[in-house]
């Protein structure tokens, strides 16, 4: 569970000097996510995380609607919606991400 909060948290990040923890609560019925920031958490961040979560799920339903015999690649609608999904987080810490690569 460590590695996939930590990744939640890495993609919150938009800015230099931001930083993100988060945690997940698991119940039969319900997934609660607390997200806690150096300094307060921004709408923003939350909608761009429950629009991650939202795809993820999407991505979730569409491989047990049609699953992919074991060592064959996904279907082409599940690979179009995890590169939709790259592409958000992508383009949502993208000059983050650019001013870490100038860095370099």
């Amino acid at each position: 569970m460590v590695p996939l909060v930590d990744a939640l948290a890495a993609i919150c990040v938009r800015r230099d000097k931001q930083a993100y923890a988060v945690t997940i609560s698991l119940s039969p019925k319900q997934i609660t996510l607390f997200v806690a920031g150096n300094s307060s958490v921004s709408k923003e961040v939350i909608g761009h995380l429950e629009d991650i979560w939202d795809s993820v799920i999407q991505i979730s339903r569409d491989v047990q609607a049609s699953p992919s015999p074991q060592g064959s690649p996904p279907n082409k609608n599940t690979l179009v919606l995890a590169h939709a999904l790259a592409n958000k987080i992508h383009a949502f810490s993208l000059s983050h991400l650019k001013k870490r690569l100038e860095k370099r």
